[in-house]
């Protein structure tokens, strides 16, 4: 047996979430190696996320009496244990590993008082039985494998891919369930289990999936609610589904939910047009640093680039879009790529402090609407040259010949319209993949964040920025209709158009009324926000974090959990 060879093969495998292929591998280990606690180990890791938790525990026994008083086979026997709501259990096994341990023993500990502490918060809501079982257990997926925030390389291959914002949706989630005290486990693969009920011993079930209608997974055996974002006035119609796929058709997948969680009231109301289910509003929550609340923004040079540390690494190229010779100008652009302090400080007119405003959007997003944004901005900073717009773009196609070439082919191309020539220097692009304490500082950095956008399902990246005290310059239509409000935003005016022909061809969906802010209007909104005074943009930027306190706390969950569970 290749050992370097077969470690490299099942890293990989790890890596693609192959757990079928791993778990052939670890069974063969076991098979070179019967004697090594470590191979039978690592066979029931395989095994239980596979779902074979039953196979999985009888691994991990072989594995004990092979290396008996292993605090790390205790502790996995554990989590095992937690998985399938044997909280007793759970509790004797983590205790045994914490005896065992050698070395810092705080993995263990945390897993103690997590259980501690979700003993108490299930005491509180009168749901904790006198034995080892739970009375409720929650389990949570999503149609997109969940990443680590503080991983650029992890993260540049989830971000731009279909539907990856359904994983950003389940961690807000996650995060709410810690800090109700609430247990939970995510399910890497819902569809490889037949019946819950068969590995969970709970009385009461409840998985809560992060899918759009075409992808749904439910968890037999357990009260499945759907979380999805929906922002237009109606789901697709029967007749507009150019699929064969027996899946494809939006209102009957839903149909097959339990309940619907929308994260906003005008989705809610376009979706209960056309399902029969209970659908609940339920927005993501968000995080929030409450520090936060009191801390100014900077305004100098000087203190932009030292607030911007972290960003110093990323590279920024100014706007340059004509179509024709596309590549001559992205390759003329990367030229002159600079990081964020470098831009600032190169500009010539230093009496002035700058003003930055940011977005962040798909490239292949057609709701986004960054024609108007782009065009309606350039037209502004003619008459402000001291306003920088720093346009984060997702792309998981990443064009050979960069960020301005996913733009105009993303965003300004249509099949109805020819596309004019923009180019400026005080728009920049990045398609770098940022972390989110990069992100957190983008907006800490930042006055405002623009959202010209046509339809939103929530818009997390708008309300993370009003979480750090940007002030949204930013229209008020279907989702933005639920926290945008006079006092802690530039409202940006829209009208409403019959969807473009460009829409329709992307969205399959013909008839339907899009909000539409021209370049006018955003240029008369951003006009709008130079012309704040100091102590009013105070009052607005406390407003926009107040608001994200209190719309998109715990609350709502825990008030629909209790529901369900009491």
């Amino acid at each position: 047996m290749n050992v370097t060879n077969t470690r490299t093969r099942i890293c990989k495998a790890i890596d693609a979430g192959d757990w079928p292929l791993v778990l052939r591998f670890r069974r063969r280990q076991t098979e070179y190696f019967p004697r090594s606690a470590s191979a039978w180990l690592q066979y029931g890791h395989a095994l239980k996320e596979c779902g074979f938790y039953d196979l999985a525990d009888d691994a991990y026994l072989k594995a004990r009496d092979l290396e008996p008083g292993s605090g790390e086979i205790s502790l996995q026997r554990g989590h095992l244990q937690k998985l399938r709501g044997n909280i007793g259990a759970a509790f004797a096994l983590y205790s045994a590993a914490l005896e065992g341990w050698q070395g810092d023993a705080a993995p263990v500990q945390v897993e103690i008082d997590h259980l501690r502490g979700l003993a108490a918060a299930l005491v509180s809501r009168g749901v904790f039985p006198d034995r080892d079982e739970l009375d409720c257990a929650v389990y949570i997926s999503s149609v997109c494998k969940v990443f680590e925030e503080s991983d650029r390389t992890d993260m540049s291959h989830r971000i731009g891919r279909s539907d990856y914002s359904y994983a950003f949706a389940l961690k807000g989630f996650a995060r709410a369930l810690d800090d109700l005290g609430i247990d939970y486990q995510i399910l890497n693969e819902v569809a490889g289990i037949a019946n819950i009920r068969n590995i969970s011993t709970s009385k009461k079930i409840i998985h809560i999936g992060f899918y759009p209608p075409e992808k749904i997974n439910l968890l037999k055996g357990a009260y499945n609610i759907i979380c999805f974002a929906w922002e237009f006035e109606r789901l697709r119609l029967p007749e507009e589904n150019l699929s064969y796929n027996a899946f494809s058709d939006q209102a009957s997948m839903l149909a097959l939910a339990d309940e619907l969680w929308v994260p906003s009231q005008y989705g809610v109301e376009s979706v209960k047009r056309s399902v029969r289910n209970i659908v609940t509003y339920m927005p993501s929550p968000a995080v929030i640093d409450r520090n936060v609340g009191w801390r100014p923004k900077p305004q100098t040079r000087r203190a932009i680039s030292t607030a911007a540390a972290s960003l110093r690494n990323v590279s920024w190229v100014p706007l340059s879009i004509m179509p024709r010779i596309q590549d001559i100008m992205s390759h003329d652009a990367q030229r002159h790529a600079a990081s964020l302090q470098k831009i600032l400080f190169n500009h010539a007119d230093s009496s002035a402090n700058p003003i930055i405003y940011v977005a962040l959007f798909n490239a292949y997003d057609y709701r986004k609407n960054i024609d108007s944004l782009i065009r309606g901005f350039d037209a502004f900073s003619r008459e402000y040259p001291n306003a920088y717009l720093f346009l984060k773009v997702a792309d998981e196609q990443k064009l050979d010949n960069g960020p301005n070439a996913s733009v105009l082919h993303g965003q300004m191309s249509s099949p109805d319209s020819l596309v004019p020539s923009v180019s400026s220097r005080n728009i920049w692009l990045t398609r770098e993949t940022l972390t989110r304490e990069q992100l957190n500082t983008l907006f800490d950095v930042s006055r405002f964040y623009v959202c010209p956008a046509i339809a939103e399902g929530q818009n997390l990246p708008l309300i993370e920025a009003m979480a750090r005290r940007s002030v949204p310059v930013s229209v008020r239509h279907t989702a933005m209709n639920d926290y945008i409000q006079e006092d802690n935003a530039v409202i940006m005016t829209h009208r409403t158009i019959p969807a473009p022909i460009g829409f329709a061809e992307r969205y399959q969906m013909f008839g339907v009324t899009l909000y539409k802010a021209g370049i006018e209007d955003v240029y008369d909104a951003l006009v709008r926000s130079v012309a704040i005074p100091e102590d009013g943009y105070e009052k607005m930027a406390t407003a926009a974090f107040d608001t994200v306190q209190t719309a998109f706390g715990t609350h709502r969950l825990s008030e629909r959990l209790d529901q369900l569970l009491s």
